[in-house]
């Protein structure tokens, strides 16, 4: 028997997925009859799914660019504001990466974990610009080409590029079928 949601659809994989994740995470029991390696397959079918749908040459320009660009305007912002958080999901960071393409999103080996982050930082370099750098659940990721390899620093010019290319200016127009 199918459980039905309220809409009177029946629950797709995330619905089955989230909650059973959600216990495993918390290492609350599991329902009976379900397994952590249930769970784990469950884990890799949304894996395909959601790699396969944000690495769509299509898709990819349009995931997580608005907020990229929101996040690279945010650096360079006149404000006495030094620390801006962004909170979201699973979904969001792996948005990001596919907005950040290569060689960012090959960082991102396996589904977000419970809890982890996507942390951007800025700084002033010695010659007075600014600096950005990423770090992924501790680990530093490498932006562009010209991040430096032992600390993956990119100049802030070089990020913006990344930015202005990889984000659509009229999102409208981008989503348009091409069909």
């Amino acid at each position: 028997m199918t459980r039905e949601r309220p809409e009177g659809r029946p629950a797709g994989l995330s619905h089955v997925w989230d909650p059973l994740q959600c216990r495993v995470s918390h290492g609350l029991a599991l329902p009976q009859g379900v397994s952590v390696d249930d769970v784990g397959e469950l884990t890799r079918l949304m894996e395909r799914r959601y790699f396969d749908a944000f690495t769509r040459a299509d898709a990819k320009r349009l995931i997580g660019t608005s907020l990229l660009r929101e996040i690279a305007d945010e650096m360079t912002r006149e404000s006495p504001v030094k620390l801006t958080l962004y909170a979201g999901h699973d979904s969001t960071i792996i948005a990001l990466f596919a907005a950040l393409d290569e060689p960012a999103f090959g960082s991102l080996r396996e589904w977000p974990r419970v809890c982890s982050a996507l942390i951007f930082e800025t700084w002033r370099m010695n010659d007075d610009t600014i600096g950005v750098r990423a770090v992924y659940n501790g680990e530093t990721i490498k932006l562009t080409e010209t991040s430096r390899r032992e600390d993956g620093m990119t100049p802030y010019v070089d990020f913006r590029a990344l930015v202005e290319r990889r984000s659509p200016r009229d999102f409208v127009s981008a989503c348009k079928s091409k069909l």
